[in-house]
Formats: structure tokens, sequence, C-alpha cells
């Protein structure tokens, strides 16, 4: 099936769909195994510097998880203050963009989606995206892992949101 919105959006919506990209970005795989990786080497760190020592081996690996934990504490924060200043960020790269307020009026299909402002009009077939992911407020298309389109749900009805949803995961790898 075919469908066609108007909406604009806002500064809210952009914050909201960076959320959604955040989360998705920083709880995948690949991700977590970076994560993993630090807390070894701290791991690794806490086990030598007890080894420096001459300290027993049951008391090494309590340095060792020690030092583990405190990779983990160092990345929690880090990840924590991340989230907590990217609305801010957002917010800012929002204001930046000029275009970013304008009516826009999306068209899909089988075949993609339509873009069409006063500026002119995109369009983009399903093949174009690299992979999709639907948020918490919004439809993220990505083109590559850091750069994506995004159609928040709440510029389309019910009907309109399931049917777009069938057509992207019928056409876009997740």
């Amino acid at each position: 099936m075919a469908g066609e919105v108007t909406l604009i959006r806002s500064g809210t919506d952009y914050i909201a769909a960076q959320k959604d990209w955040w989360r998705g970005a920083i709880f995948t795989r690949k991700v977590l195994i970076r994560w993993l990786i630090i807390a070894a080497i701290f791991a690794l760190i806490g086990f030598g510097l007890a080894s420096l020592d001459a300290v027993p081996i049951g008391e090494r690996l309590i340095w060792a998880a020690a030092g583990s934990l405190y990779a983990l504490l160092l990345v929690t924060i880090i990840v924590g203050v991340s989230y907590i200043l990217l609305p801010r960020r957002a917010g800012k790269l929002y204001r930046q963009t000029a275009s970013a307020g304008r009516e826009c009026t999306l068209t899909w299909s089988d075949e993609g989606i339509v873009q069409t402002t006063t500026n002119g009009t995109v369009r983009n077939d399903w093949s174009d995206f690299y992979r999709w992911r639907d948020g918490q407020s919004a439809i993220l298309l990505y083109h590559n892992d850091n750069l994506f389109a995004f159609l928040p749900h709440t510029a389309f009805t019910d009907a309109e949101l399931a049917d777009l949803r069938t057509i992207v995961a019928a056409n876009v790898p997740v």
C-alpha cells in the first residue's frame, strides 16, 4: 500500500529521534564487546599491579576484579553523561539546520520514499537504506551507521504507521 503525510519535524521530534539513534548505537554487540575488552584490560592492569608486590594469587584476582569493576564504572559514567548531554547537543544541531522546521510531505510505496519540501524533492529507493530501526518515537532509516532519516511516529495515524512499518520491514534490512 502507499501513503502520504504532511509534517513539520520539530526540535522535540529531532531530539527524540537522536535518543532513539543513541540507544540503538550504544547497545550494539560491537559496543558491548568493546566494553568487555576495556574491562579485561583493566583487570589485567589490576592483576599486574598486584603481581609487582608478590601478593598471593587470591589477592591478585581481587585486584583484577576491582580493575574490571572500575573500568565498567568509568564506562557507565561516560555513557550516562553522554545521554544526559544528548538533548542539548541535539537541540543545538536542530537550531543550526536551516531547513529543519520546514513543512515536508512524505510519500511512501513499495518502491521507496519521497520527501517533498519547498526546496525540492528527494526520492530514496528502499535499497538506498543500509538498515532501519523502529525506535520509541520514530522510525529511523539509516543511510549508514551515523546518518539517518527519521519519521516521527506522531506524524502518522496508527494505520499509516502500521502500513509504513510493514513496507519498510519487507524492503530494508533490520
